[in-house]
């Protein structure tokens, strides 16, 4: 916080103070104190050995592939590889509660001797512009957006694409053999403040693994997103309500998946999770769609 560092009303605030609070509430105080380990280690690795690096240029890869778990982990794993070299030997299964609880397993499902996971991944958020309210001026946090990880192990290179929605997911080696992982955006729901209001939200993601060789679906998944309250795109209950809850008169908008089947499994906060996908048996891949900027997500924000 550049404001606790320099003061120019009051003495008492120039004493070059930096403040370290990017921190979300930990559920329990043995993981208080652990962050708090974490931050006096890494002060006190800098005092023993300081270093003038050359500044690294990060550009978008901070709201890309840092915005992964999986990648965010190995990351960390470096930094605690370095804590220990220079005396602090921090455990990484101290942090893996942590990392489940920020970062939820969505689902998971094998098709033969591949794996997929959907897991939840970080979305920043964009504030908003000033409003008059009448509680005074406000700047709201647009919350519409969301973003999920996806994970594939046992891949063979080169053979397999991951449709979401008809669109080819850009997967990303992690260096381990086999295993690949992508980020996919979406418009979750819309909220009172918005930068796109008339943008309609996405009822599903649908994922399709086709195996390029030969054409065909190798097997698919499908994921309903939790929303606030439990109701849907422009307010219509989502797929498994009760009829009693559905507004009269309102229109379901066209949805960009196949109708549910029948027997839906239960919603949890984080969603819905089916282990069946568009049911296509064969397909033609889509073609890449490549970013410069986002080589890890696939954005279906907006319409296309």
């Amino acid at each position: 916080r550049i404001d606790e560092l320099y003061d120019p009303a009051r003495a008492s605030r120039r004493l070059g103070r930096v403040t370290l609070a990017p921190f979300e509430m930990p559920p329990v105080a043995e993981f208080a104190v652990l962050q708090g380990l974490l931050l006096r280690a890494l002060v006190a690795r800098f005092l023993a050995f300081p270093e003038s690096p050359t500044l690294e240029r990060w550009g978008a890869r901070l709201h890309d592939q840092f915005m992964l778990p999986r990648l965010l982990w190995e990351d960390f794993r470096t930094l605690l590889v370095e804590l220990a070299e220079a005396g602090y030997p921090f455990q990484a299964e101290w942090f893996e509660p942590l990392i489940e609880r920020r970062f939820p397993v969505l689902g998971r499902c094998r098709w033969a001797d591949i794996g997929f996971e959907l897991r939840t991944a970080h979305e920043p958020w964009t504030v908003l512009a000033e409003e008059v309210t009448a509680g005074g001026v406000v700047r709201f946090l647009d919350l519409a957006n969301d973003r999920v990880q996806v994970c594939l192990t046992g891949l063979v290179p080169g053979r397999y694409v991951l449709e979401c929605n008809g669109e080819r997911v850009p997967l990303r080696t992690t260096g381990v053999v086999g295993e690949a992982v992508s980020a996919v955006r979406f418009k979750a729901w819309n909220p009172p403040a918005t930068l796109h209001p008339t943008t309609l939200p996405i009822p599903a993601l649908v994922f399709d693994l086709i195996d390029t060789w030969n054409g065909r679906v190798v097997g698919g998944c499908t994921y309903y997103p939790a929303r606030p309250g439990g109701w849907g795109v422009q307010g219509t209950p989502l797929l498994g309500a009760r009829p009693e809850e559905a507004g009269a008169g309102q229109e379901e908008p066209p949805l960009r998946h196949p109708q549910a089947p029948v027997g839906l499994p239960g919603w949890s906060s984080a969603g819905r999770f089916l282990s069946q996908g568009s049911g296509r048996s064969t397909a033609v891949a889509a073609p890449e769609r490549s970013d410069p900027e986002h080589p890890y997500l696939l954005d279906l924000s907006f319409p296309h």
